[in-house]
């Protein structure tokens, strides 16, 4: 990428952080990254974060409450 004809380089690429997320006690709780993007889509493509719930207990077998999905998401 170049912006103002100085090359800018992306030194740790391909991890994020965000330096909120340890003062806002934002993380994925140690959840795998397959199962956080389960949560994550059920999150993000359910009607409410109860229906989430009831979709990844059903589907997954991941009983998480629907509050801690809405965090999550």
């Amino acid at each position: 990428m170049v912006l103002s004809g100085k090359a800018i380089i992306a030194a740790a690429a391909g991890k994020f952080f965000f330096p909120l997320d340890k003062r806002l006690e934002i993380g994925t709780e140690g959840y795998s990254p397959k199962i956080l993007e389960k949560i994550e889509y059920a999150g993000a493509n359910s009607r409410s974060f109860d229906e989430a719930e009831k979709d990844l207990k059903m589907l997954a077998g991941l009983a998480i409450d629907s509050r801690h999905i809405q965090r999550l998401t």
